[in-house]
């Protein structure tokens, strides 16, 4: 059996011979690079033939992007539930120490209930908030807490008026 340390040598010993015999091809399937044996060189074999196949790690140069064939489509990674789920601009800083910042898209689910510490989107007696939701298990009490302590936690009472819209299951900003 040849070695990984055997086969990098003969590779980087070899890559002119390398990129002249063969061509690479990533398969998305296996997330793989495959080495494939060049048209011009296939009548030195009998057959068509997967030589070695190579996987790709993080940070390694893609030359596969020739090769990619469907689009990312973000609603099957951030959307489970395509009918109670929708996009919300968020407007304030209350959530900044937990990576919810101004003008981000907040992506909340009507269909999840809110557990203890949850991120919600409700309507605190007329307004719009985005807070966590969590139970002092000491006092029995719920708050709506912001991640930010420039604002105090609401502490829920009985005559506040409370409609949870959702929870929110992801946050998009941009890194610039």
């Amino acid at each position: 059996m040849v070695s990984f340390i055997q086969t990098h040598y003969f590779f980087t010993k070899n890559i002119e011979l390398i990129r002249y015999i063969f061509n690479f091809k990533f398969d998305l399937e296996s997330s793989t690079f495959v080495l494939i044996i060049k048209s011009t060189m296939k009548k030195l074999f009998k057959k068509n033939m997967v030589v070695k196949t190579l996987k790709a790690t993080a940070g390694f140069p893609s030359p596969a992007e020739n090769y990619i064939e469907e689009r990312l489509n973000l609603n099957k990674y951030l959307i489970k539930n395509e009918e109670a789920t929708f996009f919300m601009r968020v407007s304030g800083d209350s959530m900044i120490n937990i990576g919810i910042f101004n003008n981000d898209i907040l992506v909340v689910d009507k269909g999840i209930k809110p557990i203890n510490s949850s991120i919600i989107v409700a309507a605190l007696n007329g307004e719009l908030v985005i807070k966590k939701f969590f139970k002092d298990y000491k006092s029995g009490f719920y708050f709506l807490k912001s991640e930010n302590s420039n604002y105090p936690d609401i502490k829920l009472k009985s005559d506040f008026d409370l409609e949870v819209w959702g929870v929110a299951t992801y946050v998009i900003h941009s890194l610039g």
